[in-house]
């Protein structure tokens, strides 16, 4: 099972991350129709760096779930 962290931001291309259940997964992620490949991080974790994905909106902060 992957989940993915809350985020309340205002940046338009944030760091995404969560948790995974296999430490040898591999993990993509796609937001508005983008997909990038994420790093599992081997200890429950995974992470997408800051401005892998291109703009994904332009409005006030919005909040991920």
């Amino acid at each position: 099972m992957i989940t993915v962290t809350p985020l309340d931001t205002n940046d338009a291309t944030p760091a995404l991350g969560g948790t995974v259940d296999d430490s040898t997964a591999a993990i993509s992620v796609t937001v508005d129709g983008q997909t990038a490949a994420a790093t599992n991080n081997g200890d429950g974790t995974w992470s997408l760096a800051d401005d892998i994905l291109t703009t994904l909106w332009e409005m006030p902060p919005t909040t991920l779930q």
